[in-house]
């Protein structure tokens, strides 16, 4: 099983299973059901800000405020 399909079933389980994955993964998988970037961005935004996806290594203790988003 390849960490995509791992992300992709996270997804559409909607559980609180941890899954240790790239943030590219997470993004392809999310790409694959979106119709828009615009979508994809709204997605990951709705997932950090809810605390559903944490990153981890250098960008763990930064505020996503301060990208803009």
């Amino acid at each position: 099983m390849t960490g995509r399909s791992t992300v992709a079933e996270g997804l559409q389980q909607n559980s609180r299973t941890m899954i240790r994955t790239t943030l590219l993964e997470v993004v392809n998988a999310v790409a694959e059901s979106a119709d828009t970037e615009g979508e994809v961005v709204a997605v990951l935004h709705h997932l950090f800000t809810t605390g559903r996806m944490r990153l981890v290594g250098e960008f763990t203790e930064k505020d996503f405020a301060t990208f803009g988003f």
